[in-house]
């Protein structure tokens, strides 16, 4: 059976859902760095693939993904953040290991000036050593396209 990692930084309710039915077909293991945000409080249900991390430093999260590394051994890691802590950790890991590594993105918040330049620096600088992006709706489809070498919906 296919092992999956799933990282993100907040557990959200369409991710619970999305994952609920995802763990139906594969072995999974879900790890959130957070369990909230300000603004993002829902209640969620208790899950046997859920972890969070409670990240406070990266030290001490990387000695918690790698207790989940070694128990699981993804042969799939997806990566819900460009700029998520740890996130250049885990693609070396997955590199290493052989795991496909994936990033699970919305669409771009608005950005202006400098901000546009930036990011499309960072998008050509790390999507393209993912094996692809797995786009949430097609206006995360048609920005991340150009810079990944393949994108999902």
């Amino acid at each position: 059976m296919l092992r999956v990692l799933v990282v993100s930084n907040i557990p959200t309710p369409y991710q619970m859902d999305f994952l609920d039915e995802l763990s139906k077909h594969c072995q999974l293991k879900a790890a959130f760095l957070w369990s909230r945000e300000a603004n993002r409080d829902w209640t969620l249900s208790e899950h046997k693939w859920l972890t969070i991390l409670e990240h406070t430093d990266d030290a001490t999260s990387k000695q918690k993904f790698q207790a989940l590394l070694d128990e699981l051994k993804p042969d799939v890691i997806i990566v819900g953040g460009y700029r998520l802590p740890l996130a250049s950790w885990l693609r070396h890991y997955a590199t290493k290991h052989k795991a496909r590594y994936f990033y699970w993105l919305e669409k771009p918040l608005p950005a202006s000036g400098w901000r546009v330049l930036a990011r499309k620096l960072i998008w050509a600088s790390t999507l393209p050593f993912a094996h692809g992006v797995i786009g949430i709706g097609s206006e995360a489809v048609a920005a991340y396209g150009p810079y990944a070498r393949r994108v999902f919906t």
